[in-house]
């Protein structure tokens, strides 16, 4: 990522980091490495702690069998 980050952006320009899955871990790395490079950053859909992590309680209704879809949807629309 250092080297990516290196050789595409200028030395004294930020970078907005958009993180997804697994670049998550690697990218806030980079970030905690080089805050002063870092403008902004965006995580989505990945695990950064895994030790702590925790699944939502949506997730946990979804995983119920032969109801969790029911609760998932209930809930999305307000009904739970």
């Amino acid at each position: 990522m250092d080297r990516l980050i290196t050789e595409l952006v200028p030395a004294d320009a930020k970078v907005n980091l958009i993180l997804h899955d697994i670049s998550g871990p690697f990218g806030l790395a980079w970030a905690a490495r080089h805050p002063h490079r870092v403008q902004s950053v965006l995580i989505l859909n990945t695990s950064i702690f895994i030790e702590h992590f925790r699944p939502p309680l949506p997730a946990l209704m979804g995983m119920i069998p032969k109801i969790g879809h029911r609760l998932v949807e209930a809930g999305m629309h307000g009904r739970l």
